[in-house]
């Protein structure tokens, strides 16, 4: 695969990954609050380094 097609792809399961973790949050509905108020989680709230490792996990699962 070219550069321009695995850059592509890494931010294809970057968003995947993302959303999949956001989605398992909000449908377990924990409770999270902010200054004392509810608060919905959103994607710089999950740790960076988390996604990071699972989206080259299945990037070279994949490439496999």
């Amino acid at each position: 695969m070219s550069n321009q097609q695995n850059t592509e792809l890494l931010e294809r399961l970057y968003e995947e990954v993302t959303e999949e973790w956001l989605n398992n949050i909000r449908k377990n509905k924990l409770s999270y609050t902010k200054y004392g108020k509810p608060y919905i989680p959103v994607a710089s709230d999950l740790a960076q380094d988390e996604v990071e490792t699972e989206v080259r996990k299945r990037f070279e699962d994949l490439c496999q």
